[in-house]
């Protein structure tokens, strides 16, 4: 915050990470798509609306399908500070919003030093009673840190 206040203005616009016709920027080493974390929160709500449904194998295709789009943005989103603002634990915390909870759990996976022996206790505390899809990639986030 230091930094920020020495510049004129304290507010980041869209045009201050993509100037002009920029459709990428490099954050922290990272390369972001314009629009990764608008697509990520929308998928988060269609996300939701899956998880809602009762499986079927048409919903976790669907689902696979929305995960492995997500899944190459994740450093990226990392590296734009977006898991500082809400933690990978406070994504996965809120059952009420199982899509949230889903793409933390994928932040996990990707970047497993985000990881903390909370993360792991409230998965484990998670996982009886969440969906079955979900329980599948919290085994992996469980199986890299056994």
């Amino acid at each position: 915050m230091k930094n920020m206040l020495k510049t004129k203005n304290l507010s980041v616009t869209a045009d201050s990470y993509f100037p002009g016709d920029d459709n990428y920027a490099v954050v922290k080493g990272k390369r972001i798509r314009k629009g990764s974390i608008a697509a990520t929160l929308q998928n988060v709500k269609t996300l939701n609306c899956l998880l809602s449904e009762k499986p079927s194998l048409q919903r976790d295709q669907d689902i696979h399908t929305i995960v492995d789009d997500i899944r190459p943005i994740i450093e990226g989103l990392v590296a734009t500070e977006l898991f500082d603002i809400f933690s990978p634990l406070e994504w996965i915390a809120n059952q009420h919003n199982k899509g949230r909870a889903l793409v933390g759990i994928v932040c996990l996976q990707e970047v497993p030093a985000l990881v903390s022996e909370e993360t792991v206790d409230h998965l484990k505390a998670l996982y009886p009673n969440a969906d079955p899809f979900v329980q599948k990639e919290m085994q992996k986030v469980l199986a890299k840190v056994a």
